[in-house]
């Protein structure tokens, strides 16, 4: 899947085609009014992408309860690998950029800000 989100050089619509759905890239690098500004993220600022990373989880993806905040540990909290994949799938929507699993270390695991470091990352081109 190292394909996913639009290469460096893509043609115009290559990112829309390779997302899911009718909307899949409605929202890519705007940070669907959450992002704000940032030079080189689409727009996304690294605190926004953690809210937003924490959102999904914490409403679509892991059944948790309210003590679950941006810090919390994923893992812990029932992180598994489908989960991953739906999350990453979901920012990929949601920013334009795909994150390859195998990028994943424990360290971007522990918690929704960590894993927005590294999705920051990755906007800027890191």
């Amino acid at each position: 899947m190292a394909e996913r989100g639009a290469p460096e050089g893509a043609r115009p619509g290559e990112a829309a085609a390779a997302g899911a759905g009718a909307d899949a890239g409605a929202g890519a690098g705007t940070g669907t009014g959450t992002g704000g500004t940032g030079t080189g993220t689409g727009g996304w600022r690294r605190e926004a992408l953690a809210q937003r990373i924490f959102e999904i989880l914490r409403d679509e993806l892991l059944d948790v309860g309210p003590e679950f905040t941006p810090r919390s540990d994923l893992v812990e909290a029932g992180l598994d690998s489908l989960a991953v994949t739906q999350l990453l799938l979901a920012l990929e929507e949601e920013t334009g950029v795909w994150v390859d699993e195998s990028l994943l270390t424990p360290e971007h695991l522990e918690s929704a800000e960590a894993l927005a470091a590294l999705v920051h990352a990755k906007l800027r081109g890191d």
